[in-house]
């Protein structure tokens, strides 16, 4: 019970609703509503939730061990804390990077849930007598390296396959025998209440199969300077997790890692002394040869300094084959268009040995001029085509337009499927794709249809670019009209990720913009093999007088230079 001089101290909340900032997943929101529910029934406070989406969660169909960079599912929420837009951040633990973010701080982590694994099993590819309980050369689902060194630790016949979506989807693919079993998180199973109906259920213990660090662990991070609010959260906090996590999170820290290390680790209090179990998947491991993993056992008085007895027992391990943060760098590739357009060229290039940098220095900014949009809504019915060369194109012209009917005498034309595909969803019919995607093809194949009299075209778009095919259809007779509906900008610097261009990176460039955002903030290097999308993005590239390798496409699309890419990264086998 709160004495009344702490219930006191909480009336500076009384007019004030407090924003809890966390992702969209079924998980994300049953645990800040936990997080919520947890704070208001020891001190009454209004609270309002807001859903952030994160970079992570726009990647849905590659594996984030391709993707350089850490914070996926929490940079973005952390944005939104230091802008004020949101009071408190509620994170699962093991997605917060080690690294403190300036004017922020973890302000309480709640008891932890079970931090364990759970692995679930289709009843025909049970076996009782296994250690496991797998039938032999069953079919795993996971993309966790930590997972899958630990598993082959203890069987080495085991199949392992990438294992990608939320638990739902998880579930029904194990339920469909694509998988034989699925490793997943303890934490995140019982908070949204599952019920083991189908499979059957194996529980991994933490102290024999090391979670990863601070996992089950939910981290509650304010702004450093919101006194109050820090002793508000402070209420959930539980002291016993929070020392434990932050020795398994001291340990990651001290081993430089991110999420993508295989590093398993769990701490637990004996008599005043941490016990830190801990391993890491050995990158060099194959079942005619060592050890899948390293792995130490250490205790102290310290949380830190228990840390560094694991971590120096890890290196002097490591050092007997290659120090795992030491291996050579993998090829990357640095994308550089708005975070959409770079994460559909990862998912296009993800059959690649490359890491990807994913460095969206582009966004969109609405740039409508409502006059004209005003004659067009009352002319409608005087268009007879409306042609949409992007994707972002047609989400701008929606959010304007919404679910308009348009008269049936006018036409929809989509410069490739992937756009057509948005047409479609948005309630729109598309008369017209051309095979060739790209404003060239657009154009041509147009001309081909040989319409007749004086069409009337509409080309809603961005405010710079579409001069080839306004211009070509202006050209031969037709009235085209342009509909500027956004503006594409460069970021500023503090929303742009941090990275160090190395001398091997490969660029890749599909617009000017794109060109002078880079240069804005980085220096080419002589060495840099660069691929442009086409000419005019080429000439950016030569007015600034670099002298790198320049790869262009055979056509000006992004089908052609994916192919341009893949030739030439299977040409020069980069491994």
């Amino acid at each position: 019970m709160q004495s009344q001089n702490k219930v006191k101290s909480y009336k500076i909340f009384d007019n004030k609703k407090i924003k809890v900032g966390t992702r969209g997943s079924d998980l994300a929101r049953i645990q800040t509503k936990w997080v919520v529910d947890s704070i208001t029934r020891i001190v009454p406070v209004e609270t309002i939730t807001k859903i952030i989406k994160t970079r992570g969660d726009h990647i849905k169909n590659l594996s984030l061990k391709k993707v350089e960079g850490k914070g996926f599912f929490t940079k973005e929420i952390e944005d939104a804390l230091i802008n004020r837009e949101i009071d408190i951040a509620v994170h699962s633990l093991k997605d917060l990077p080690v690294e403190v973010t300036p004017g922020l701080i973890v302000a309480a982590i709640p008891k932890r849930e079970n931090p364990g694994e759970l692995l679930l099993i289709h009843p025909d590819f049970v076996d009782d007598g296994d250690k496991l309980g797998i039938a032999k050369n069953s079919i795993v689902g996971t993309s966790s390296l930590r997972r899958i060194t630990q598993l082959h630790a203890i069987r080495q016949d085991l199949r392992m396959q990438e294992l990608r979506g939320n638990l739902t989807t998880r579930i029904r693919k194990l339920l469909e025998r694509q998988y034989h079993a699925i490793v997943i998180a303890a934490a995140g199973f019982n908070r949204l209440g599952v019920k083991p109906d189908g499979f059957i259920i194996k529980e991994l213990s933490p102290e024999l199969f090391l979670p990863a660090p601070g996992q089950g662990a939910l981290a509650i991070q304010v702004r450093e300077s919101d006194k109050d609010i820090i002793e508000l959260v402070r209420e959930i906090n539980d002291p016993l997790t929070e020392k434990t996590v932050f020795c398994e999170r001291s340990l990651l820290k001290l081993l430089e890692g991110g999420c993508h290390l295989p590093l398993g680790t769990y701490a637990r209090l004996n008599k005043n002394r941490f016990i830190l179990k801990a391993v890491i998947g050995n990158p060099e491991w194959s079942p005619d040869s060592n050890s899948p993993l390293y792995s130490t056992e250490v205790s102290g008085s310290d949380p830190r300094e228990t840390a560094k007895l694991a971590f120096l027992e890890l290196k002097q391990q490591m050092s007997a084959y290659r120090d795992y943060t030491k291996q050579k760098p993998v090829q990357r590739i640095v994308l550089t268009r708005s975070q959409e357009g770079n994460i559909e060229l990862m998912e296009q290039l993800s059959d690649l040995p490359l890491e990807f940098v994913d460095y969206p220095i582009l966004y969109f900014a609405p740039g409508i001029d409502k006059n004209q949009l005003a004659h067009i809504k009352e002319t409608i019915i005087s268009y007879n085509w409306i042609l949409f060369t992007s994707k972002t194109a047609v989400r701008f012209f929606y959010e304007y337009f919404g679910s308009t009917q348009f008269p049936g005498t006018i036409k929809i034309g989509c410069i490739g499927q992937g756009t057509a595909q948005i047409v479609e969803q948005a309630g729109y019919h598309v008369e017209f794709i051309p095979a060739q995607n790209s404003s060239e093809g657009l154009l041509k194949e147009f001309l081909s249809l040989k319409l007749p009299g004086n069409p009337k075209i509409l080309i809603p778009g961005p405010r710079v670019g579409q001069n080839h095919l306004y211009t070509g259809l202006k050209n031969n007779g037709m009235d085209a009209e342009k509909l500027v509906l956004y503006e594409t900008r460069i970021k500023q610097p503090g929303d742009i990720p941090e990275f160090n261009l190395r001398a091997d990176d490969l660029l890749v460039f599909m617009s000017p913009s794109a060109v002078n955002g880079f240069l804005r903030y980085n220096q080419i290097k002589d060495q840099n093999i660069i691929f442009s999308i086409g000419s005019t993005t080429s000439a950016s590239l030569n007015n600034a007088k670099l002298t790198n390798t320049i790869i262009e496409p055979e056509n000006s699309n992004i089908d052609s230079l994916i192919k341009t890419i893949k030739t030439f990264v299977g040409k020069n086998r980069y491994k």
